[in-house]
């Protein structure tokens, strides 16, 4: 993809088609598509330069986005100040890029320290900025509680808690555990409107079936799959056997008929244990 976006930037002029900052943009996200990011930096020093193009805030986000990819935090930091200096003004997206860059990668402290001087610049956070935060302090030494509060915040701001934002609690509530905070942070999605989706089920039900709780993994299986909800066949199964060890074979028979009546071909391979089994 870069090969062939780098060729016909290049053969623009003889196109007669002049190479302007706009396409230069696309050549530096090609690049960034194509995973070569060690390119991106090395074209962002030359080409303005040759072409006679003053870069924008695209420009900078995704030399920004590149460098954060390669593990070169500080150096996408210090790209603020670059910005700075050329009259550049950083976005939102320059500053989630570098705050979920150390976020994601143990430096929580210096996340907060970006977080700070975007809030100074006067760039309010949404909620990607807000997820960020929240994954880097379920990695920063498993803080639930800091993250639960951070997920109280947002209740009760303008930038209101997303799928991913329940996702990451009810996952760190599931590493710790904590069955009842799992069931009580998915009852709120569903109350707050959001449809469970692929990762929330794959990560709820086979907590719950590991606390022995396998009416309530059946009850949401059940409450999923008839609106077409995706569940994983292992999932299925899973609560399918269990339901037949603990003597519920009429509910294991029922799921197994709802799911099988479903469109998705891959539910046939839903099948009743033997007895051998």
């Amino acid at each position: 993809m870069f090969d062939h976006a780098f060729k016909l930037f290049d053969e623009l002029p003889q196109l007669n088609c002049q190479r302007t900052l706009l396409s230069f943009n696309a050549l530096l996200s090609a690049c960034v598509a194509s995973k070569q990011f060690n390119k991106v930096e090395e074209l962002f020093r030359e080409m303005p330069l040759k072409l006679s193009i003053s870069p924008d805030v695209a420009t900078y986000n995704t030399v920004i986005q590149a460098l954060c990819k390669m593990g070169s935090f500080d150096s996408a930091e210090s790209m603020l100040a670059e910005m700075e200096s050329n009259g550049v003004t950083p976005s939102l997206i320059t500053f989630n890029t570098i705050m979920h860059g150390f976020y994601f990668n143990g430096r929580f402290s210096d996340g907060e320290r970006i977080w700070a001087t975007m809030e100074k610049s006067g760039i309010a956070p949404d909620i990607v900025s807000y997820n960020g935060k929240m994954q880097g302090l379920l990695l920063n030494g498993g803080k639930i509680s800091e993250a639960v509060e951070l997920f109280k915040e947002l209740h009760s701001s303008k930038v209101k808690p997303n799928h991913i934002s329940y996702n990451f609690l009810i996952k760190a509530y599931c590493n710790d555990g904590n069955l009842e905070a799992v069931i009580r942070t998915y009852n709120r999605l569903l109350k707050n409107g959001y449809i469970p989706n692929r990762t929330t089920l794959e990560m709820l039900i086979p907590s719950i079936c590991e606390k022995g709780d396998i009416d309530h993994a059946r009850k949401i299986c059940e409450e999923n799959v008839s609106v077409n909800c995706y569940i994983s066949v292992g999932t299925l199964q899973t609560v399918v056997d269990g339901l037949v060890e603990v003597s519920r074979t009429e509910e294991a028979e029922k799921l197994v008929k709802l799911a099988t009546s479903k469109m998705y071909a891959y539910y046939s391979q839903v099948k009743m244990p033997t007895k051998d089994e």
